[in-house]
């Protein structure tokens, strides 16, 4: 009964959209049109990064990282003793998730991708350009040969 009202209560609530977020779900959704061929709506994105394959401690990260809420970045700036971890040291970039999983020339960064490269076990398909809508959509994205398109994905 309680977990009824709070459901309803939920439903009328308006939630505003944060900027963040859509412009994350935007790439995802561009990734699996890329990718598979077909778009996606936002509520079948969120849908897909709760399935059960998926681990819980996977779905928080990226629900987070949907969301922008890691404290990367620009979090730091105004805190005193840790202004420097706004700034990646290897690249001098802002440290923001996508910097960090895709775009950081630090040495183990480079070196994941590398390995889950070789690891990629599809002969008939090929490997994804990796990028944040990527990584955000992998819930969505069916690995069937001839469903995936070209190697130029997002």
């Amino acid at each position: 009964m309680q977990a009824t009202a709070y459901k309803g209560i939920l439903e009328r609530k308006q939630h505003k959209s944060r900027n963040t977020t859509k412009k994350n779900l935007q790439l995802t959704c561009t990734a699996i049109k890329r990718i598979m061929g077909n778009t996606e709506t936002n509520a079948t994105i969120w849908n897909n990064t709760q399935k059960k394959m998926i681990k819980p401690i996977v779905q928080q990260f990226l629900f987070k990282t949907m969301h922008r809420t890691h404290l990367t970045g620009r979090y730091w700036r105004n805190i005193n003793g840790y202004k420097e971890r706004e700034t990646c040291v290897t690249c001098n970039e802002s440290e923001l998730m996508s910097h960090i999983l895709t775009q950081c020339r630090e040495r183990t960064t480079q070196t994941i991708w590398q390995l889950m490269k070789s690891l990629w076990p599809h002969q008939n398909i090929p490997w994804p350009e990796i990028m944040v809508g990527t990584i955000l959509g992998y819930g969505n994205i069916t690995l069937q040969p001839g469903r995936m398109r070209g190697n130029n994905q997002q």
